[in-house]
């Protein structure tokens, strides 16, 4: 797994890292035009937040070739698994606010990330099948569509 980091007013951890030039999303889709993917399985080649951006860069390796998600920091955070944001039911809504500064990305295990929010917010444990998934949803869908969709699909 590719790894960049540079510390910066604090931020730590292995994934932070500078990008030199991010292309942009292009604006929703239809998920009908552009099908979800099934989640190509293992771990992410490559992780990057840049500083003062608003983007986690995720890599993955998948049969097709290698596939890029740009997700929003306002997707991440709003979408944040842990029981605090959630409860404890079995679905998953979006929750709009907290600090959308992302401080520190640490693995776990082999399966999953933990964030680290500039409002020291950090029981969400993010499964890389769950970002593959936010990530591929915000493809299709596009950033605010995402987040009016106010619960993921299933």
């Amino acid at each position: 797994m590719q790894t960049h980091f540079a510390s910066k007013r604090g931020a730590s951890g292995p994934y932070f890292g500078q990008m030199a030039s991010m292309p942009h999303p292009q604006g929703p889709q239809s998920p009908s035009e552009t099908p979800i993917r099934p989640f190509p399985g293992g771990r992410p080649q490559g992780i990057r937040a840049p500083h003062s951006a608003r983007v986690l860069q995720i890599t993955w390796s998948s049969p097709e070739g290698p596939v890029v998600h740009q997700l929003s920091h306002s997707i991440v955070r709003g979408y944040c698994p842990c029981a605090g944001c959630q409860g404890h039911g079995s679905k998953v809504h979006f929750v709009a606010g907290g600090d959308q500064e992302l401080r520190d990305i640490q693995p776990v295990g082999n399966y999953a990330l933990s964030l680290t929010w500039g409002d020291h917010h950090s029981t969400g444990i993010y499964t890389f099948e769950y970002l593959w998934k936010l990530g591929e949803l915000e493809r299709t869908l596009g950033t605010e569509a995402l987040k009016e969709l106010d619960e993921l699909p299933r």
